[in-house]
């Protein structure tokens, strides 16, 4: 359950304790529950458990969670008894008795600042009524960006924000997120010219007026440059595209690739990499592959120049192309223009050597580290020539790696086939920044491992994360 919660799945946590034992008197777990039930709005079933929890114990830290029962309960002479009690104790959180003395009345003013809030302060601040802090969302935990986006008396736009954080997070279904947006208003003068609108927002009410504006149009067309004027939005709002991905996934997935819509592959595949999804990814990515359907003659045959890029990302999730241009795109073709060559029979050393000749030669050495090692890790070969060029330019600051004892564990827990264990170490080992800040060294290793206990699927899946991330 804390695990869960830690995560943000607070649906998931409250489907395990409602399947767990009705009736325990382990601490830990009523402790877990009660957070759970306050984080999910069932105010009830965290009176019930925490007075369970009194009952068994007067030193569990649940006589706070008791005194705002009792409030709720309408006995507002027991909860003053429990309030005066708590003041005598030491390290109780001033908020609570500022959230306290604003439901009782004693306080006229909002409470206008909750750091890293626990549950049952959030229910609490719901029992107020009052918009929660602004600033109560920045860098806010996974569990608390839920609670805020779920909060209906919250003002509309710190909602939008909390819900961006929590979807990005994983922590709140998609579903909600496009509500939120759904429910964002906007004139008819504001939908006739979304971009433009959008970019003079300077928040996530930009994202929404672009996803209104997505479903609005009927032609695939438009539909796609709306899409891709919404994820470059969303990129310039805050930095990631990621919730308005996942936001537009259904959409991006029913939109066809088509010859006429080759423009948007490239924004295409890296959405659906990002989402997952590199069959679907593959099908786009062979419009543009040397060969594919935006070939329109053979002068241009060897394909869009934006492939070289996407050409590596695609070796590492392991996606050959699909589609109507994938009898084409499959066969491996040296590009007069981009010397990519695609499909299962490539040639990895002349797709990076692409990718190399075409990247910013400002950042490509770093990126190409990355690369390399990632590519080397899924078991192809780099060819000696690619790697010559990074000796000469290595900057001398080293990267951070794992203490020796976790690259031993992991090690030997790959070599014995040991998948769990061999997962355990390698999200400790990946850190809790994973894989886009892991350092080169790490991500072989863990990728390594992790094909070797057969979990190839999830390795690639942490290799183009942190490509994505990288480049």
């Amino acid at each position: 359950v804390r695990a869960l919660l830690a995560l943000g799945q607070v649906p998931g946590a409250l489907a395990l304790v409602r399947a767990a034992a009705t009736t325990t008197t382990d601490a830990a777990f009523n402790r877990a529950a009660v957070d759970t039930y306050w984080l999910s709005g069932h105010p009830h079933a965290a009176c019930g458990r925490a007075f369970q929890m009194a009952r068994d114990s007067t030193s569990n830290g649940a006589l706070e969670d008791v005194a705002f029962c009792h409030f709720l309960a309408g006995q507002h002479a027991a909860a003053g008894i429990d309030v005066d009690l708590l003041r005598e104790q030491k390290g109780i959180d001033p908020a609570f008795f500022q959230l306290y003395a604003r439901l009782t009345g004693f306080r006229r003013e909002a409470v206008s600042s909750l750091s890293d809030p626990t549950p049952l302060l959030l229910a609490m601040l719901a029992a107020t009524k009052d918009p929660p802090p602004p600033a109560i969302v920045e860098g806010a935990a996974p569990a608390v960006a839920y609670f805020v986006a779920e909060m209906a008396h919250a003002p509309l736009s710190l909602r939008l924000i909390a819900g961006e954080q929590a979807v990005a997070q994983g922590g709140l279904a998609p579903d909600m997120l496009r509500k939120l947006y759904a429910s964002v208003p906007f004139s008819e003068t504001d939908l006739a010219n979304p971009a433009k609108v959008a970019a003079s927002l300077d928040d996530a009410r930009g994202n929404a007026l672009m996803y209104q504006a997505v479903g609005r149009e009927n032609e695939p067309l438009a539909e796609a440059e709306a899409l891709q004027s919404s994820f470059a939005l969303a990129k310039k709002l805050s930095g990631t595209a990621l919730p308005i991905y996942r936001a537009e996934d259904k959409r991006l997935r029913a939109l066809a690739p088509t010859h006429d819509l080759a423009w948007f592959a490239p924004d295409a595949v890296r959405a659906l990499l990002t989402l997952g999804r590199p069959k679907a990814a593959a099908a786009w990515y062979a419009l543009i592959a040397p060969g594919g359907q935006a070939a329109a003659s053979d002068a241009d045959s060897a394909g869009d120049p934006k492939a070289a890029q996407l050409a590596p990302l695609m070796a590492l999730a392991g996606a050959a192309a699909t589609g109507p241009a994938a009898a084409s795109a499959a066969v491996p073709t040296a590009g007069a223009a981009t010397g990519i060559a695609t499909g299962p029979g490539a040639d990895p050393g002349q797709t990076l050597a692409a990718w190399y000749a075409a990247a910013d030669p400002s950042a490509r050495d770093a990126e190409a580290g990355l690369l390399f090692t990632l590519s080397e890790a899924l078991g192809e070969k780099v060819p000696a020539s690619l790697w010559l060029p990074l000796y000469r330019h290595t900057a001398l600051a080293m990267a951070t790696t794992p203490p020796a004892a976790l690259r031993h564990g992991l090690a030997r827990a790959a070599t014995g086939k040991r998948i769990g264990e061999t997962v355990i170490f390698s999200l400790v080992s990946l850190g809790p920044g994973g894989p886009t800040v892991a350092s080169a060294a790490t991500l072989a290793d863990v990728v390594a491992a992790l094909e070797a206990v057969g979990l190839d699927r999830d390795a690639r899946r942490i290799a183009v994360e942190a490509a994505l991330g990288g480049i």
